[in-house]
């Protein structure tokens, strides 16, 4: 597998032959997304790559915090308009 992380470009040695996810970006990966590749999270799992494990898992904690909460920048306290505005 070639692998896009945070932490750069990595290399892992495959699970089992074949073209699935012989590339894969995982910068934006979501805990779903982990599921849908379970191969390739085994294969991440099986290498030595320490650095490549802890930027796929923050990645993903990040992008499911991202998807679950509140964008900072937005403001709760602001309602809408009333109707016929």
């Amino acid at each position: 597998h070639v692998i896009q992380a945070e932490s750069g470009c990595h290399v892992v040695a495959k699970i089992q032959q074949g073209w699935e996810d012989t590339y894969a970006d995982v910068r934006h990966y979501t805990p779903g997304d982990w599921a849908d590749h379970a191969k390739l999270a085994a294969a991440i799992a099986a290498s030595d790559n320490k650095e490549l494990k802890e930027s796929a898992l923050n990645s993903a904690v990040d992008n499911a915090l991202d998807s679950l909460l509140p964008k900072a920048d937005s403001d709760p306290k602001q309602e809408a308009p009333p109707a016929g505005e």
